[in-house]
């Protein structure tokens, strides 16, 4: 009924929710709930037949739960200016950073609430966020908290300060036109996490 499918199409999904519901580790509820989060967000019928199986991918991958995966992934697209035909890269980066860092898909998601829309902003790709966000967590800062920081950051980056001028240039990061960083952004911050009690100070997290 969110959908607005026809019953055709809504065959197709029931179809879909006990396939998967008696091949995989999920059960059919879970499934459907998982195609619910997608049609609250908007996706079209062909859209979530197509993305329900990369989220179960997801939610298996990185043992966060499938309705939160579906949350998450449907909510933060979007503010990086992603589309549906995204979200096979969208999801391998989240599951590497999350296996590979000490941070979770739902901390991420709660991350991305503040930092998607500044970033995006700021010319930075959604690579380049997730991989920050992956450091950041190694160093104690996580989820709701790595958000905020990331986001300040982009504000006083997008119009730094004298302070935050002399701490870029004390960690060799250099500032390009339109705010381009002249390395990877990721990059960036491991140096200036080098200098992490000055930025800390200017930049409270």
């Amino acid at each position: 009924a969110i959908t607005g499918a026809s019953a055709k199409e809504q065959a197709l999904m029931n179809k879909q929710v006990e396939q998967l519901g008696n091949t995989t580790r999920f059960t059919q509820k879970q499934v459907a709930e998982a195609q619910m989060y997608q049609a609250m967000a908007g996706y079209k019928t062909n859209e979530i037949l197509s993305v329900t199986p990369t989220l179960l991918k997801l939610s298996v991958a990185t043992g966060e739960d499938l309705a939160k995966t579906s949350d998450i992934v449907t909510d933060s697209l979007s503010a990086f200016g992603l589309s549906v035909k995204d979200v096979g890269m969208y999801t391998d980066v989240l599951a590497n950073v999350a296996n590979n860092t000490n941070t979770t898909v739902g901390m991420m998601g709660n991350a991305f609430q503040y930092v998607g829309a500044s970033s995006r902003a700021l010319g930075e790709s959604f690579e380049e966020v997730a991989i920050s966000l992956g450091i950041l967590a190694d160093n104690g800062i996580k989820g709701e908290k790595a958000g905020t920081g990331l986001n300040a950051m982009y504000a006083r980056l997008a119009k730094p300060t004298t302070e935050m001028k002399k701490a870029l240039k004390y960690a060799n990061v250099e500032l390009k036109d339109h705010m381009k960083f002249s390395i990877p952004w990721y990059w960036a911050i491991s140096v200036i996490m080098i200098v992490i009690g000055v930025i800390l100070q200017i930049i409270p997290l």
